[in-house]
């Protein structure tokens, strides 16, 4: 049966979230939440940027009651949801290196710190308590694919070189040679945590758990899978969301 149905004249460029038991949509240069129970618009606002034919991606990060944003179009912005207002801070400021690719931006919160990896190049983290900049700009030469891991951004470089830098100021943690494990067009697309390792999974199913002190690969597996998207968790189940509109399910 259907609860209810909202027709709205734009056309989605990033898949649905759902933030304190509401849905968020983000179109190319709008985002609204909807309450899922009335169908409601609880809150909408346009963010005028760049032309967004083309553009997609985009990405959330929440702190408390805020909730962080870049829209397709790249223009960054947050909420207070308790109010259903705009709220402006230096995140708001932010001004993009690649202006036609949110794509591949990703915004990550821990505890009371921000960051962002803008066109795999640039790190910034921001102080949301004290709305000051900590790291402004850091470059990251090189980088093929990247995981944000709680304090931490794990960088896969083209040489196959495997980084694990602080956010707040980009030292490093640890490095390690993985080109045994991880072909050269492969990427890191999720990393989760189990006891003292970091578990790492590549967009072509290889999982490595890795030493989270040292970077030392303990153990490697290949579930044989091609172009995975994105990974999720369900009971004892890893499920695997395909570029080829496959779902691929494996008992952990």
């Amino acid at each position: 049966n259907i609860f209810w149905k909202k027709e709205i004249e734009d056309i989605l460029k990033t898949p649905i979230k759902i933030y304190n038991q509401n849905i968020i949509l983000m179109f190319g240069d709008k985002i609204l939440s909807i309450d899922p129970i009335s169908s409601n618009i609880n809150w909408e606002y346009l963010y005028k940027g760049n032309q967004t034919f083309q553009s997609s991606g985009g990405d959330i990060a929440t702190f408390n009651n805020l909730l962080f944003f870049i829209l397709p179009n790249n223009v960054a912005g947050e909420i207070d949801t308790i109010f259903g207002e705009k709220y402006d801070s230096v995140f708001s400021d932010i001004i993009f290196d690649n202006t036609y690719n949110s794509k591949i931006d990703k915004i990550h919160s821990y505890k009371n710190i921000l960051s962002y990896l803008d066109d795999k190049k640039f790190l910034t983290s921001i102080n949301i308590i004290n709305n000051d900049v900590v790291l402004n700009k850091a470059h990251i030469q090189n980088v093929n694919s990247f995981i944000f891991f709680r304090n931490s951004i794990l960088t896969l470089h083209d040489n196959r070189i495997l980084k694990a830098s602080n956010i707040i100021n980009n030292n490093l943690f640890w490095n390690t040679d993985i080109s045994e494990f991880l072909k050269e067009k492969d990427s890191i697309i999720h990393a989760t945590n189990y006891l003292n390792s970091i578990i790492i999974f590549s967009q072509n199913g290889k999982i490595l758990e890795v030493d989270s002190k040292t970077g030392i690969v303990i153990s490697s597996k290949n579930l044989k899978i091609n172009n995975a998207k994105s990974i999720y968790f369900n009971q004892n189940k890893i499920i695997f969301s395909q570029d080829n509109g496959k779902t691929s399910f494996f008992i952990q």
